[in-house]
């Protein structure tokens, strides 16, 4: 049986390149190896919080579509 997920991320606007590449590579690999492919990923750009969070008023949202094959 397939379960299929959805998830949005929201990370800080000003994370640099290579931060943003390396957490990219942790939750491949974090899925991976769980036995999770993801299916889709969208980069939603910067946009506005409704509240801030720890000072930050934008954010840098991510979301993907993942499938978890039990």
């Amino acid at each position: 049986m397939t379960n299929i997920y959805e998830t949005t991320i929201i990370v800080k606007p000003d994370l640099a390149n290579d931060q943003l590449k390396s957490l990219n590579t942790s939750i491949d690999q974090f899925f991976s190896d769980n036995n999770i492919s993801i299916g889709y990923k969208e980069d939603w750009g910067i946009k506005n919080l409704k509240s801030s969070i720890q000072k930050y008023s934008k954010g840098s949202f991510k979301f993907m579509r993942f499938y978890f094959f039990s």
